[in-house]
């Protein structure tokens, strides 16, 4: 059978040309579908058809088939896709090269391709090798995934798996690890700013409400119920029950889900711990609202993203006095 490169284009009609945004075009096999993502902005009507070409975009071939799209007006921003069961209408194309384009009123999106892998070569885990290289790719996206690298180019993976494997690779191991490392720099940097926004944000609308304090440092607290026993001082040790969460609501951290309390010196935890459970007297339940410099700042601990504000309900169960 010929092997042959297939062009598709999705091609958006409106009635009339008028201000619109189209960007963002990417593409993704999900098992025997392609799906089309894009983002587009318009005020117009449209409609989405599928043309396919099988000579490098020479000759255009009928609507191979309607798909569903954004048929209206007042298409707002985001992303927006299609989908169509290439491997349903076109089997031969399996193992074939595919490339997308979006097209708007003759403005053309940034090129998107992948490889069409038909369901003879969609993987089968027969054997603990096959396992075992289906578990590096895996491993690879993962990671690529909490690095914070979106919307990779699967034929440039591809690509490169094959080059390294034939020893024929566009850029030398040392170059590699530094374009990676930077983007890992830059992509920890934006996640890190923009946690301490959203922190401050929370804070500046937390300090406003009803029965929150605020300290000097910057800890808020609120007395939920006042205990009557002794309080602790930072030398010395306490039992509490604690139900840790972040301002999103992720639980990180509770004694109360595992059923047993906690004992530790206040000398031995973050600062937001330290100061708030002084505030308290045994019998005390309280919410702390931490802000990120008085807890983990830059030091990502599981859950807790770096830079993060950190909720925590305490119970002052018990103080240990020490001298």
């Amino acid at each position: 059978m010929k092997k042959i490169v297939v062009f598709i284009i999705l091609i958006l009609s409106y009635e009339i040309a008028d201000s619109q945004v189209l960007y963002g075009v990417r593409a993704e096999q999900q098992g025997q579908e392609i799906a089309v993502y894009y983002s587009l902005e318009s005020s117009l009507p449209c409609e989405v058809v599928l043309l396919i070409s099988e000579d490098e975009g020479i000759n255009w071939s009928k609507p191979l088939k309607h798909v569903s799209g954004d048929v209206g007006s007042g298409i707002r921003s985001g992303d927006k896709s299609i989908k169509w069961k290439v491997l349903e209408d076109l089997d031969h194309l399996e193992g074939n090269k595919i490339r997308f384009k979006i097209v708007v009123n003759g403005q053309k999106s940034d090129e998107a391709a992948i490889f069409l892998v038909g369901s003879k070569q969609m993987a089968k885990l027969s054997s603990q090798k096959d396992s075992l290289a289906y578990a590096f790719g895996l491993s690879v996206m993962e990671n690529a995934k909490s690095a914070g690298f979106e919307n990779l180019s699967d034929e440039l993976i591809m690509q490169a798996i094959i080059d390294s494997k034939a020893g024929t690779v566009k850029l030398e191991k040392d170059k590699a690890t530094g374009i990676i490392n930077a983007e890992v720099r830059k992509n920890s940097q934006k996640k890190s700013d923009m946690n301490k926004k959203r922190g401050e944000d929370y804070l500046v609308a937390n300090g406003k409400r009803e029965g929150v304090k605020s300290t000097s440092s910057g800890l808020q607290y609120k007395s939920n119920v006042e205990g009557q026993g002794v309080m602790p001082d930072k030398n010395d040790k306490v039992t509490v029950h604690y139900h840790g969460t972040t301002i999103d609501g992720v639980v990180f951290d509770s004694s109360v889900d595992r059923g047993k309390p906690a004992t530790f010196g206040l000398n031995q935890v973050i600062p937001g711990w330290t100061e708030g459970l002084q505030l308290m007297k045994e019998g005390s339940k309280f919410t702390f609202y931490i802000p990120q410099g008085l807890a983990y700042g830059s030091r990502a601990q599981g859950k807790i993203e770096a830079f993060s504000t950190l909720i925590f309900e305490v119970e002052l169960i018990k103080v240990e006095k020490i001298d």
